[in-house]
């Protein structure tokens, strides 16, 4: 049973699989010691593709165990060599020839594997762990594309931009979010330059040829966005729509993930910019209203945290409410503080003052009664006399200093306490 282009079930060419089923066993062609086996329905001509080409073919999935039809692909179009297509796809491909129809088996291990295959639309799954059954149609095989993109027809390349996002978009639609980012990657690299610029060849229509080009771009872009969301590498994602916005301002998708990435990532400001852009374009969207609902929640939701922080830290500091109850005295005598802890650094106490006049008097009366023959030795006398005394009476009479070392030791223990009192409370509602 063939299929047409457009992927359903030709029922007038059942002539071929007729043929099919009137081969024997010998006429299977063994591709991996019995794992994967292939055998030919209908000849094709010319060469086989090579590593690197383009082919598109049109694949039929069963089970081994039944002949109903789960799956069809109609046309797709892989590059051999990049594993996009499944090991039992990809190596039946690189022993086929264009036109030629193939029936191939494959063990699950080289087709789906343990993830099975998800349908789309009117399919149905391929459950996992399936042994499958191919009907393989290869169509056509492109020409190795040049090394150097400047070369590269503006066709070919508009082309594969075309088939690049069509098979991420299948990937992505059955799940298989890997797949569909390595499309989506490879599709951006045939068109690096940007703005992308038409050749002058197509005349009046290149300004439009280079708009479209510059749109299918720009939705490529906005789903491997939308893939890196779902991945969780939601920066990743942000980048990507960032680039589809610059390539098209006004793309709804690329603007809505966009604001849903800045929204997860806690960037407020641009999530807000973003759904001040798009909500205009799409004011009775949905997911817009709910997007902009969810932004509101999470400013609320930072706000209420950011207010019980600063609580835990002031109590953490010993600053709570009844600290600032203080009358305006003990206010004033606070804010002197350090200019009183100068003066008590700097100026003697009050019994050293004492006895620092007493040693005056004592000076200027010995230098006066003394002769004035030795007066120069009672002034030495003094001087050296005054000195030592006041140094002797500062180690024995200040009654402060095991008080003040007291008092800075409990200072640098309360100090550590308020310490650990922050951290603990910064933990608590980091």
């Amino acid at each position: 049973m063939a299929t047409t282009d457009d992927g359903k079930v030709d029922k007038g060419e059942d002539k071929d699989a007729g043929e099919a089923d009137t081969l024997g066993d010998d006429d299977w062609e063994d591709l991996m010691e019995g794992k994967i086996r292939k055998r030919t329905v209908k000849d094709g001509y010319g060469e086989s593709p090579e590593i690197n080409q383009d082919v598109s073919c049109t694949v039929e999935i069963r089970s081994q165990d039944s002949d109903e039809l789960l799956q069809c692909w109609s046309q797709m179009r892989y590059r051999l060599g990049e594993s996009e297509a499944f090991p039992a796809l990809e190596l039946t491909l690189r022993h086929m020839r264009p036109l030629e129809v193939c029936e191939v088996t494959s063990i699950s291990r080289f087709a789906f594997g343990p993830d099975g295959c998800l349908p789309l639309s009117d399919e149905k799954e391929v459950p996992p762990d399936t042994d499958v059954r191919l009907r393989v149609t290869l169509h056509d095989i492109f020409p190795v594309a040049p090394a150097d993109r400047n070369k590269q027809e503006w066709v070919s390349r508009v082309q594969e931009l075309e088939w690049r996002k069509n098979n991420g978009n299948d990937h992505f639609r059955r799940k298989k979010l890997a797949l569909a980012a390595r499309c989506y990657a490879k599709g951006m690299e045939v068109f690096p330059e940007a703005p992308i610029r038409a050749p002058l060849s197509l005349g009046r229509s290149a300004g439009v040829a280079a708009a479209q080009t510059t749109k299918t771009l720009a939705d490529l872009i906005s789903n491997l966005s939308a893939v890196n969301l779902e991945q969780g590498n939601v920066r990743d994602a942000l980048e990507n729509a960032k680039i589809s916005v610059d390539l098209c301002p006004e793309h709804p998708k690329a603007l809505y993930r966009a604001a849903r990435a800045c929204l997860e990532l806690g960037e407020f400001e641009e999530c807000d910019r973003f759904l001040v852009k798009l909500t205009p374009m799409q004011p009775e969207d949905a997911g817009i209203k709910r997007l902009v609902a969810d932004l509101a929640k999470a400013r609320n939701k930072h706000a209420a945290k950011c207010k019980k922080l600063g609580a835990a830290l002031l109590e953490a500091a010993g600053e709570n409410r009844p600290d600032y109850d203080k009358k305006d005295g003990e206010q004033e005598s606070d804010l002197g503080g350090p200019i009183q802890e100068f003066a008590k650094a700097v100026l003697p106490s009050k019994q050293m003052l004492a006895i620092l006049c007493g040693l005056i008097c004592l000076s200027v009366l010995a230098i006066f009664l003394s002769p004035r023959a030795y007066r120069h030795y009672a002034i030495i006398g003094s001087i050296l006399g005054s000195v030592s005394i006041f140094a002797i009476s500062s180690v024995f009479l200040d009654p402060d200093l095991e008080g003040e070392l007291a008092a800075k030791k409990a200072r640098a223990e309360k100090s550590k306490e308020m310490e650990a009192r922050r951290a603990a409370a910064a933990k608590k509602f980091s």
